[in-house]
């Protein structure tokens, strides 16, 4: 009998862990850093960046830019799946545009000798 039990309590305690370990991932924010800022160290990690659309351009429905902000660039990548799901804002004009300000959440990735931002999330900012 105290085996059986202390098969329940091992099972009970690993449930109960398991739930803990999933609130908490799910409740995990991305580090909001200026793009200066971002290195090697960021690789793999999700941030928020915000800055200026700059050199547009796209291939197969995906979408490229460098994101200015004064303290450094980076490029950007959105993927079609993204774009596609994305809605145009107000004035009906594809809310990526060269010169835009934007807000964009992503994974830090290293192509090609460059570091880069598959964003998972944009939004353009309005300019005030």
């Amino acid at each position: 009998m105290r085996e059986r039990d202390l098969i329940r309590i091992c099972i009970a305690g690993s449930v109960l862990s398991l739930i803990a370990l999933f609130i908490f991932v799910n409740n995990i924010q991305p580090t909001g850093v200026n793009i200066g800022e971002i290195t090697r160290e960021h690789l793999g990690t999700v941030v928020n960046i915000e800055g200026t659309v700059k050199d547009l351009s796209t291939s197969e429905g995906n979408v490229f830019f460098t994101l200015e902000d004064g303290t450094g660039e980076i490029r950007v990548v959105v993927w079609k799946s993204l774009m596609d799901s994305m809605a145009s804002d107000d004035s009906g004009v594809s809310v990526i545009s060269e010169n835009v300000s934007a807000k964009i959440e992503g994974e830090v990735q290293y192509y090609r000798g460059y570091l880069e931002i598959i964003a998972n999330k944009f939004e353009a900012v309005k300019n005030s």
